[in-house]
């Protein structure tokens, strides 16, 4: 049986500071264990003092990674508050007795030095890398296909320092393997097949259920992704998604069964 690794970003719905979203885990987290699904999810510091009891009940059959504290451009930011992001929700998990090994920038833009800092506060690895092309954020068409060791200066770049879990793409246009685009998919019949490669990384977002839809906050292209096929619709795609015959794993087991040096 293949493996996927499924990624969950709990960030803010639709870049707002609403949190409607929250209140589907537990049906989230239902689905999972109906379909078998061990997965990572990615989790914005700034949620922690909220709804501490939700990702505790998350913790208890996931992996909990840091989505830095708040969801911001951390290439936008000076580097003593990039380390200040990368490093404040991983303590604040590790005070609550939950392990946090994993990381992955706001937007899949990571800032300079990356594999640097999160070596200095003591991450594994990092998923901040996202295969596919976003016109007008990102090209990274280049980036190797599967998990590997990356510069701790260039995490896109192949190295000896923290592993990168990069998001995988489709073929079809380079877009990234994630939610938003299989419910493109699925409204418009773009040829979007999983793709048949060594390993796939997956992602998505609790808000991504939701009946409501983004306003002009959201970047452009994800706005106009996110109205198509949310709500009732996307329990549908994802269903067909998960009923794959694939093994749905998380982060940190991809790396315990294949980058076993890196424990």
């Amino acid at each position: 049986m293949d493996k996927i690794i499924v990624t969950v970003d709990l960030e803010y719905d639709w870049e707002t500071k609403k949190t409607e979203s929250i209140r589907f885990i537990p049906k989230i987290l239902d689905f999972f264990d109906d379909h078998e699904v061990n997965a990572t999810f990615f989790v914005l510091g700034e949620l922690l003092e909220q709804f501490e009891d939700a990702i505790r009940e998350v913790s208890k059959k996931h992996e909990i990674a840091s989505h830095g504290f708040h969801h911001v451009n951390l290439k936008k930011l000076n580097a003593k508050t990039v380390e200040h992001e990368i490093s404040s929700t991983k303590h604040i998990l590790e005070s609550l007795g939950i392990k946090c090994l994993g990381f992955r920038s706001p937007y899949f833009l990571p800032p300079k030095n990356l594999g640097k800092t999160l070596e200095k506060f003591g991450y594994i690895y990092d998923s901040s890398i996202s295969k596919g092309i976003i016109w007008g954020r990102y090209n990274n068409f280049f980036v190797p296909e599967n998990p590997y060791r990356a510069s701790n200066y260039d995490i896109k770049k192949m190295g000896d320092g923290i592993v990168e879990i990069p998001v995988s793409n489709f073929s079809f246009l380079r877009m990234p393997f994630g939610l938003p685009f299989f419910r493109l998919s699925n409204k418009f019949h773009l040829p979007l097949s999983i793709p048949n490669k060594k390993s796939l990384v997956f992602y998505m977002h609790p808000y991504e259920v939701l009946n409501s839809k983004p306003g002009k906050e959201v970047y452009f292209l994800y706005r106009q992704l996110y109205k198509i096929n949310n709500g009732k619709k996307v329990w549908k795609i994802l269903e067909e998604f998960f009923s794959n015959n694939f093994h749905f794993i998380s982060c940190w087991k991809f790396i315990n069964d294949g980058f076993g040096d890196a424990k």
